[in-house]
């Protein structure tokens, strides 16, 4: 199938493309999209709607910002990815992504608060709202050079 992106016409198999049952918050009706990733600007990450080609998400791995983050999964969000009603979830199974941010003022938040979750084994997504989370949905990211220890 072929999509229009921001990085031209892309010519995408079904089987990349990951399917969002219930859409994501405020789009409801969007429930495909790809995930394109450009060597220039890794480790970000482009979630790239199939149907609207100005909708798209640039995101990065919750891991890239915070190798200690804790995912909680509620049954509803096991269900939609279709994973097991219960029991641990293997790391490769599942790519956990921040939704970035950018303001005019030149500051790049994460979203570390609602991350956009996807099972690369069932090509199943959804954005997972964290409930009485430590984490933020504005996580700054530090300059270049800069480390930061906190998550939030």
């Amino acid at each position: 199938m072929a999509i229009a992106s921001e990085f031209g016409d892309l010519t995408v198999e079904p089987e990349d493309v990951y399917h969002f049952p219930e859409g994501l918050p405020a789009f409801e009706t969007e429930d495909a999209f790809v995930l394109l990733e450009r060597e220039p600007i890794r480790p970000i990450l482009c979630l790239q709607s199939v149907r609207t080609r100005r909708l798209k998400f640039y995101c990065v791995p919750v891991k890239v910002l915070c190798p200690d983050y804790v995912l909680a999964l509620e049954s509803s969000h096991r269900d939609i990815l279709g994973l097991a009603a219960a029991g641990s979830v293997p790391d490769e199974s599942l790519l956990c992504l921040a939704i970035l941010t950018f303001s005019q003022g030149g500051a790049t938040t994460a979203n570390l608060l609602s991350p956009v979750v996807l099972n690369r084994k069932t090509k199943r997504g959804c954005q997972v709202v964290q409930t009485d989370s430590p984490y933020s949905c504005v996580h700054a990211l530090q300059p270049a050079g800069q480390e930061s220890s906190q998550c939030w």
